[in-house]
């Protein structure tokens, strides 16, 4: 198992693959429960027919659930956490596959690199002991979450998308036809149904920034009405991602207008509730406070500068300053801010 697994399952999604061009959002739990409806019934102890073969069987899973049982300290990133996803079974007591079940996968193998695969299967076998009945079902989402390995390794020996919409569209069809090869259309649909409506807009996305035809008037048009067209999940998903962003802008026009923080509060009380508009007030305190130390440092840190003293000199009373003023964390973001300043000076002087 390759170690690009580990991206490829907390990232997924085409969205990461173009940095600076695509969003990805996943499901809240509020849409699991919406996508819960479309869930399938695993018949028998297979995931589908003609199917590639796998080696998971109730002996390889009796040994790693053993060897879970026996685990106890989590990996770091873990700790503190509950596990993501639901498992549940139909009547006659078949494993129900939702989105709720890759998500239990992907909480589990978000440690990978912290933990090695083995010790990660473990983990999800006994998880999968504890919260399934005994019997088919247990077998079933263990077959699956192998098949779902298999899957993953093979997208990452993939090669690298062009960054280009006919790339786009060329990784999208490789990716779904190995969905569809490890895990059956049905389960693919499943599990993945919400990133294919998020790779369909990227690509749709991507061809209108390419169109010479379009002024970039049009192209903001066409993709407005592109985002409108949106399912109402994904639009929701899309509202919360970019929320943040978009309010800030809201919330620096109000102040360069001269708005009053009550004008702000109440901006921010309705996009995000009273208790998140408080901790933004906090947070605005908190930047002020550190903007009026940060000041005052580079003043004096000016004042050493056009002392006179040898470079060496001036070096050491500048790192001085910095424990006299900041802890050693504070330190660390002073000095990449005054790597910046540095860097925009010198861009201006070759101006």
């Amino acid at each position: 198992m390759r170690m690009s697994l580990r991206s490829l399952l907390v990232c997924g999604g085409l969205a990461l693959v173009v940095a600076g061009l695509f969003w990805m959002v996943s499901p809240t739990a509020s849409q699991e429960e919406k996508e819960g409806r479309t869930s399938l019934t695993m018949e028998g102890n297979g995931i589908a027919p003609a199917m590639p073969k796998t080696d998971s069987d109730a002996a390889s899973f009796s040994a790693y659930e053993e060897r879970g049982r026996r685990l106890e300290t989590l990996p770091a990133s873990l700790e503190g956490t509950q596990v993501d996803g639901r498992l549940q079974v139909d009547a006659d007591g078949n494993l129900i596959v939702s989105i709720g079940v890759r998500r239990v996968f992907d909480y589990f193998l978000s440690a990978l690199g912290e933990e090695d695969l083995d010790t990660i299967k473990a983990r999800i076998a006994a998880h999968l002991a504890g919260n399934l009945p005994d019997g088919k079902a247990v077998q079933q989402a263990w077959a699956l979450l192998d098949r779902y390995l298999n899957y993953q390794d093979a997208l990452s020996q993939q090669p690298k998308p062009e960054r280009t919409a006919a790339g786009a569209r060329d990784a999208v069809k490789a990716r779904q036809q190995l969905r569809h090869a490890w895990l059956g259309q049905q389960v693919a649909e499943v599990f993945f149904g919400f990133e294919d409506q998020l790779d369909s807009y990227t690509i749709r996305r991507l061809e209108i920034l390419e169109n010479d035809q379009l002024s970039d008037a049009q192209k903001r048009r066409h993709i407005a009405m592109l985002q409108q067209e949106l399912p109402a999940p994904i639009r929701e998903a899309r509202e919360r991602a970019t929320a943040p962003t978009r309010v800030a802008g809201q919330v620096e026009t109000l102040r360069e207008a001269g708005a009053s923080a009550a004008e702000i509060r109440a901006l921010r009380e309705q996009q995000f509730g009273v208790e998140a508009a408080q901790r933004l007030e906090q947070l605005d305190r908190q930047r002020q406070q550190w903007d009026a130390r940060y000041q005052d440092y580079a003043s004096q840190r000016q004042q050493i500068l056009e002392s006179g003293l040898a470079s060496t000199d001036q070096q050491a009373a500048i790192e001085r300053l910095q424990e006299d003023l900041f802890s050693e964390q504070e330190q660390r973001r002073v000095q990449a801010l005054d790597r910046i300043a540095a860097q925009q000076a010198e861009a201006q002087e070759k101006e």
